[in-house]
């Protein structure tokens, strides 16, 4: 596990900046954090909201070896999956007992998971924190390509 600068602002249960409690919340990307990309950006401002509002906010995601983004905890084991024509860096080595150490350290009342049918770092996140409110987000779908003007036309029915 590779960590920049990331660390716990103020204990659970305290009252966060408005007024409320803290909330120890773990946001989990499954695309390398150290690339440009719609996810990544989208973790990376939901975390600084959440933080706003007074909310202990730790991102995880896969960090290729030697890169350093600040704000995040990092785990090495990133492999390039190329699909849908683009490079896809994936945590598909990171070590579960690895994962599973840092989970039993940091207790998360909500873990955020994005794009939960990647694999594996998303996968592991789920199973290893059972005592956790889990929260899915979906960024792709499939889109059903549309059938053919012949296959839309209605059907001859005796």
């Amino acid at each position: 596990m590779r960590s920049a600068s990331w660390r716990r602002s103020r204990p659970a249960g305290e009252a966060g900046a408005a007024g409320g409690l803290t909330l120890r919340i773990g946001i989990v990307t499954p695309y390398d954090l150290a690339d440009e990309g719609g996810v990544k950006r989208h973790v990376l401002h939901l975390a600084e909201g959440l933080r706003r509002g007074g909310d202990d906010v730790t991102v995880l995601g896969p960090l290729r070896a030697g890169a350093r983004v600040d704000g995040v905890c990092g785990f090495g084991g990133v492999v390039d999956i190329p699909a849908n024509g683009a490079s896809n860096r994936l945590a598909l080595f990171t070590s579960p007992w690895t994962l599973r150490r840092f989970f039993d350290a940091h207790p998360f009342d909500v873990v955020h998971v994005h794009e939960p049918y990647v694999p594996l770092l998303t996968y592991y996140a789920m199973w290893m924190t059972p005592a956790a409110a889990h929260v899915a987000t979906f960024h792709m779908y499939p889109n059903p390509p549309r059938p053919s003007p012949p296959a839309r036309a209605p059907a001859p029915w005796p």
